[in-house]
């Protein structure tokens, strides 16, 4: 995944106001916030809609006067680079159904979405799962696994606080209920 760590350095560079950023650019560029390994995961959410896109930014508290006119231009770099170089462990597709599930899976599914909160920030969702995990004595690998298994049909995904978060927590405490 070397131009996603390229980009990465970028970024943090860009944000330190680093000189070898600003001798780089042929002309002025604003950017968010916005990380682009983020971008791609809230861009395969909303299906590249830019105006979903920029809600779901915006429910995750990204927020700035150029959010719109950076996520407009760096959402169409996403799309491509996500469709001919991104590893298939970065697509995902969010599925619908019933899922497979183990009674210690059932079990924790069902009570993580009782402790799970839409005021929640996306970095208690995700300790979240460790709490409820070993409340319910299951290995908190197996715990995010099954939680991906609902959601994308796979045994691994996004980071799963800010995942659950731009999905939206309602959306996926119905998912949960559906899946089970």
């Amino acid at each position: 995944i070397g131009l996603l760590e390229i980009i990465d350095e970028f970024e943090e560079k860009f944000k330190e106001k680093d000189r070898s950023v600003q001798l780089s650019l042929v002309h002025e560029v604003k950017y968010s916030s916005v990380p682009f390994r983020h971008l791609i995961v809230v861009g395969q959410i909303a299906n590249w809609d830019l105006k979903r896109t920029i809600e779901i930014l915006e429910r995750n508290e990204y927020r700035s006067e150029n959010l719109k006119e950076d996520v407009e231009r760096r959402l169409a770099y996403c799309k491509v680079w996500l469709e001919k170089y991104a590893p298939k462990t970065l697509k995902f597709e969010i599925i619908s159904g019933k899922v497979e599930l183990s009674e210690e899976e059932k079990k924790f599914v069902e009570k993580y979405a009782e402790e799970l909160k839409e005021e929640m920030d996306a970095e208690t969702i995700h300790k979240l799962v460790y709490d409820v995990a070993k409340k319910c004595g299951i290995d908190a690998n197996k715990a995010f696994k099954a939680i991906y298994k609902i959601l994308v049909g796979k045994d691994y995904g996004p980071r799963l606080g800010y995942f659950i978060k731009s999905l939206g927590v309602d959306w996926v405490k119905k998912r949960f209920h559906e899946a089970n």
